[in-house]
């Protein structure tokens, strides 16, 4: 009777569990889709890079609240559910670890363009005039 009731447990439980999965995944993919638009349709474009680095932060922050939701249910599990789990867990943390580098790094270059791409283009221009006189 009990092992029954634990099964049954461990499929609600489960469920649970599937569906962090799939918020996880979905949020993944709009942090790598946001990250693409600031690395190539940013450049020069200040506010619009500001706009997608505060909802990349959000969103990093959010999926980083879903893994410690994740790391909570899974204890409620048996031992070798909770191997399985806490494994998917641990690539989830690589996946996030990952997606903040690229994200650092575009940022970094988003940041850097808007501080210099438009001085670039004047100076740029300037040196066209010069040569034109």
């Amino acid at each position: 009777m009990y092992s029954a009731r634990s099964s049954a447990n461990d499929s609600s439980m489960s469920s649970i569990f599937d569906a962090y999965d799939a918020e996880f995944s979905a949020i993944g993919k709009e942090i790598n889709k946001n990250i693409n638009s600031l690395k190539n349709d940013c450049e020069g474009d200040e506010g619009r890079a500001s706009g997608l680095i505060k909802q990349i932060e959000a969103l990093i922050s959010q999926s980083n609240d879903l893994i410690k939701q994740m790391e909570v249910e899974l204890r409620s599990h048996d031992p070798a559910t909770r191997k399985v789990l806490s494994d998917k867990v641990g690539q989830y943390k690589k996946s996030i670890g990952s997606l903040k580098t690229d994200f650092e790094r575009a940022k970094e270059k988003a940041q850097r363009s808007a501080l210099i791409g438009n001085k670039s283009v004047e100076h740029r221009q300037r040196l066209l005039d010069t040569n034109d006189k």
